[in-house]
């Protein structure tokens, strides 16, 4: 199961959307989080993903495995200008990264991203 879990209702007109996840030195990532705390943006939305969507790894902590937690992938808003910001904790692949895909261009579009 996965779904938008809604933090705050806020009303954006036209906003920009940038977004990063790990990855390829984490350069996507760096800005996007730079903008976020350079900008105070305010957390307004996560995308929640069922966690067996996610896994691709165990964790072992003295000798038990575990299945670690669900990558969070948090949206920030900023007003003048109108900006989402999108983090993501992990690069994901495959049917996990389409899911996650899909419900990031849903917000996008129920926000009327230009």
């Amino acid at each position: 199961m996965e779904e938008i879990k809604i933090i705050k209702n806020v009303e954006l007109k036209g906003p920009v959307m940038l977004a990063g996840w790990p990855g390829m030195g984490s350069v996507a990532l760096g800005v996007v989080d730079y903008l976020r705390r350079k900008m105070a943006a305010v957390k307004f939305t996560e995308i929640v993903l069922d966690p067996a969507a996610t896994i691709d790894s165990v964790m072992v902590n003295k000798g038990l495995a575990a299945i670690p937690p669900t990558p969070r992938n948090s949206f920030y808003y900023t007003k003048n200008p109108d900006l989402i910001l999108v983090e993501g904790e992990a690069q994901l692949s495959g049917h996990a990264g389409m899911l996650l895909l899909n419900k990031a261009l849903d917000l996008a579009s129920n926000h009327k991203v230009s």
